[in-house]
């Protein structure tokens, strides 16, 4: 049987990408990747901290929006990692590779990135296209950057007189409530998260006013030790005037496990649900 012939190349192969240019290509990739999946958690813990400003903040909640205004940057950043990506496949050279010598002439030689020989050989149209880039992208950097800003503020406090206030994405208060005056309390345990090894459990205090919920998890009192957060719960339940409502009482010893609780603050959780074991 006659051998294939070998099909001539079609286009001329680049150079191979020098080791300067792989790390470029690589730590550029990393850090697109580090920002996208960082840039959310920093404006969350930004705005916890400066919620936590007001002398008179207990425990604080941001709200849910916070999350989808830092969108817009992560997109950003996940969208720079891929083109870094493409260019890294696509072997487009950065420094160049000097110290490649080409075997056979199916080898074409680009100009690098940064070399002087690159701009001038350029018309003004490439450049005018380029120039457009990178100013579109310092636009869209600075769009999601200013809405993801807007993620800092929006956050519900539970203050040491009682009040419940909320403040929207431009820091201003948007409502207060006295959790005095709330319709009932539910306290539960609750769970979050997908699969078995990844569950958290978490205790909630609801305050519900009019079927409008407002709840602070023993988490949200960030300037507190577990046991402190779990006494200063049990003292809202036991100052509060109107009905409760316990909910998730099967999942108290898991909450317990979980979160490798103490004898003393097992107790605490106890009380608060009024177990018995």
């Amino acid at each position: 049987m006659a051998k294939k012939k070998r099909k001539p190349h079609k286009k001329p192969m680049r150079y191979p990408l020098s080791a300067l240019d792989k790390l470029v290509y690589i730590v550029s990739c990393a850090v697109c990747g580090i920002l996208s999946f960082c840039s959310l958690f920093v404006m969350l813990i930004i705005g916890n901290a400066l919620a936590y400003n007001d002398s008179s903040a207990v425990a604080v909640h941001l709200n849910d929006t916070s999350i989808l205004l830092c969108v817009p940057l992560v997109l950003f950043f996940l969208v720079a990692a891929v083109a870094v990506g493409v260019a890294y496949k696509s072997k487009k050279p950065l420094f160049g590779n000097k110290t490649f010598v080409p075997q056979g002439k199916w080898y074409e030689q680009e100009t690098p990135v940064f070399s002087a020989d690159f701009w001038r050989g350029m018309g003004e149209k490439a450049k005018l296209k380029i120039f457009g880039g990178i100013v579109a992208s310092i636009l869209i950097f600075a769009i999601s950057l200013s809405i993801s800003l807007l993620a800092i503020y929006p956050r519900r406090v539970l203050c040491e007189n009682g009040e419940i206030k909320t403040y929207n994405s431009f820091n201003e208060l948007a409502e207060t409530r006295d959790i005095g005056k709330a319709d009932y309390l539910i306290i539960c345990v609750d769970r979050s998260g997908g699969s078995k090894n990844k569950v958290s459990y978490h205790i909630d205090e609801v305050f519900v006013f009019g079927g409008k919920e407002y709840a602070f998890s023993c988490f949200s009192f960030d300037n507190m030790e577990t046991e402190e957060a779990l006494e200063y719960m049990l003292r809202i339940k036991s100052d509060f005037k109107g009905k409760y409502k316990l909910k998730g009482t099967e999942l108290i010893d898991k909450f317990c496990r979980r979160n490798s609780l103490t004898e003393a603050e097992k107790a605490l959780v106890y009380e608060l649900f009024d177990y018995t074991k």
